[in-house]
């Protein structure tokens, strides 16, 4: 996954341009893209990794997630944080005869500042 924050003379525009790539032989190949801030990663064919990313208020070392029930905090650098679910089990993430995946990782429930 390469996820490129775009800015304007150095104001962020909270703009991203996202890629999955894949391993070929000789090097990389690009896959499905987009301006999201979420996407997964099939892991095998059961099994997923779901990625998001954002920017984080100036004060926040880190940022609590809740995605499928699973609570995790992950640190917040260079002011963003990236929230990383692997082993999800794809029909849990993305129920069969359904469109879309009924939820992503996009809402942090809790910043955490220096004082915890």
């Amino acid at each position: 996954m390469v996820i490129h924050i775009t800015d304007r003379a150095g104001v962020p525009r909270d703009d991203f341009d996202t890629r999955q790539c894949r391993r070929v032989a000789g090097g990389w190949t690009p896959g499905a893209g987009g301006n999201s801030d979420a996407t997964f990663i099939h892991t095998d064919d059961d099994t997923v990794t779901v990625v998001s990313w954002r920017d984080a208020p100036r004060e926040a070392q880190a940022a609590r997630y809740v995605f499928l029930g699973r609570e995790q905090t992950f640190q917040v650098s260079d002011g963003h944080v990236v929230a990383v679910f692997d082993e999800i089990p794809l029909r849990e993430f993305w129920p069969a005869g359904s469109d879309f995946p009924p939820e992503m990782p996009y809402r942090v429930v809790e910043w955490i500042d220096g004082d915890g």
